[in-house]
């Protein structure tokens, strides 16, 4: 594998684990700080679209 490569995959292995990170906590925060448990699918949509800001604060009642 050619540096490019390696480093196009390290970049995209880094981006899935800082996501999954916040996808784990965002959704252990809805259960025990909102008293909200949700599954886990609306949790990756909601850290997707404040990430990319297509649907920031849509969340919030």
């Amino acid at each position: 594998m050619d540096r490019r490569t390696r480093l196009i995959v390290y970049y995209l292995v880094i981006v899935v684990s800082v996501l999954s990170g916040f996808v784990v906590l965002y959704n252990y925060g809805m259960a025990t700080w909102e008293g909200r448990p949700q599954p886990l699918y609306r949790s990756v949509g909601v850290v997707v679209q404040t990430v990319t800001t297509v649907g920031y604060g849509g969340d919030a009642p």
